[in-house]
């Protein structure tokens, strides 16, 4: 049996070994890849690596450069980039390469983006920026603009660049430009196609962006973002608030995987496998979302347009439990009693956690007192991304101060919503894996930051 792993450090998330799982199984070939977390002794750990045959390597954060010195040999596109991502055994050692160009270009190619001529803007300067930059000069763009906080190290990417195009080809003029992020005014041209390298807006950090100017997403014309989690970052929401098609890292993270496989093997991975394994890794990462919170938090509104931004299924707990008891709640409360509604949210609940296999994810919506049964958390949890929609209880007032459809705030609503928050309050907080203030902000708002943690 073939070996394969990836080295670096932290490892614990990393999609490669269910991609190269996946193809390994679709072409019915033995070989196992393996995580080899490596905090200390590069150079001692890759050979160790080597004397146990491992046939190839691929190389993350924070190893790319480090470890060219203790390479056999480099590819010269890698060399002069600075970076490899892919290591193959020979007998003298290992041969390193850089697929991450590969990965690149073939999501430009698949989402049927040509860079020949094009302006090509890239943030960053990292490890991610340099395959971006030299995947870019080998398209005959127009231009490349590198746009940093540090300005050296994206000086130090465009001296690579040249050095690479005077040595390496004929063509010597493509334009390369170095700015600072404060520096976005002096973009003079429009319809950029904008390449996002950095890690800011990676999960956790949901609500970040490395520019924030609305002037420079009006001058872009596609944007890719190389985060592929979450899967809508804000880079991307302020693209789309634009009219500019935006997209993510997912299949360049794909496609440089089937790259070295293809290195590794010498094998080419048909496209319905790689089509089918993308949609494997789309569907592991989209994961039906549940909105809780007091009643006026915004569940139903927010629930709605986010559903629609993510293309899911709307969901409504007291809408089903209506449609199915055939009455209002109001008319259940009055009839049968709270007890017995809760008991038909806690059957509905169980029921929906049991569907979470389904093709299409929905966004749920659940009464104000579901979860305060701890089966019913436990549910919930199994169900999808818990979100508490969390509102002061002024927030409440306003908002809840014409409904008088609200069994539990038949009388004295002021002081029940009062009494009924203090209670609940902690049960949200706790049930939630995510909360969002809900106060001053408007549903547009609340969707969108909500569409970052999916």
């Amino acid at each position: 049996m073939d070996k394969y792993g990836l080295i670096g450090n932290p490892l614990k998330h990393s999609l490669s070994p269910f991609i190269h799982g996946c193809i390994y199984e679709g072409l019915g070939i033995d070989a196992e890849y393996s995580l080899y977390p490596i905090e200390e002794d590069l150079g001692g750990n890759l050979l160790r690596l080597h004397d146990e045959g491992i046939k190839g390597i691929n190389v993350t954060v924070p190893y790319k450069e480090a470890v060219i010195p203790f390479l056999y040999d480099i590819d010269p596109v890698a060399l002069y980039m600075g970076a490899v991502n892919t290591l193959t055994y020979t007998k003298d050692g290992y041969i390193g390469q850089n697929t991450d160009i590969i990965g690149l270009s073939e999501e430009f190619q698949d989402i049927g983006v040509s860079l020949e001529g094009k302006d090509i803007l890239i943030i960053g300067a990292g490890g991610a920026a340099r395959a971006a930059a030299f995947m870019a000069i080998g398209k005959d763009p127009g231009s490349v603009t590198i746009i940093n906080r540090n300005r050296k190290k994206a000086e130090k990417i465009r001296n690579d660049m040249k050095k690479y195009l005077g040595e390496s080809r004929d063509t010597k003029d493509i334009p390369i430009t170095v700015l600072g992020l404060e520096d976005t005014d002096k973009l003079e041209k429009s319809g950029y196609i904008a390449i996002q390298c950095t890690s800011v807006g990676l999960s956790p950090d949901y609500d970040s962006v490395i520019i924030k100017d609305p002037d420079l997403y009006k001058k872009l014309s596609v944007g890719l973002d190389v985060i592929y989690s979450p899967k809508t970052t804000l880079f991307m929401q302020l693209c789309r608030a634009n009219g500019v098609p935006a997209y993510n890292g997912l299949k360049m993270l794909l496609y440089q995987a089937v790259a070295a496989f293809k290195i590794w093997t010498g094998r080419d991975v048909p496209k319905d496998l790689t089509d089918s394994i993308y949609n494997r890794l789309y569907s592991m990462q989209t994961r039906n979302v549940v909105l809780i919170g007091f009643m006026g938090s915004g569940k139903t509104s927010v629930g709605k347009e986010l559903a629609k931004a993510l293309d899911y299924d709307f969901v409504d707990t007291d809408s089903l439990i209506e449609a199915e008891e055939g009455r209002s709640i109001s008319r259940i409360f009055e009839e049968n009693g709270e007890e017995y509604f809760r008991d038909l949210e806690e059957a509905l609940a169980k029921r929906l956690s049991l569907e979470t296999d389904r093709e299409r994810h929905m966004v749920l919506s659940v009464g104000g007192g579901l979860v305060l049964r701890e089966n019913n958390r436990k549910y919930l949890k199994k169900t999808g991304l818990v979100i508490y929609l969390k509102a002061s209880a002024d927030t409440i007032r306003e908002r809840l101060k014409a409904d008088k459809n609200r069994p539990l705030l038949a009388k004295d609503k002021d002081k029940r919503i009062d009494e009924l928050l203090s209670k609940r309050e902690a049960v949200y907080e706790m049930a939630g894996d995510i909360v969002i203030d809900t106060d001053d902000m408007s549903v547009e708002e609340v969707v969108l930051k909500g569409e970052r943690r999916v």
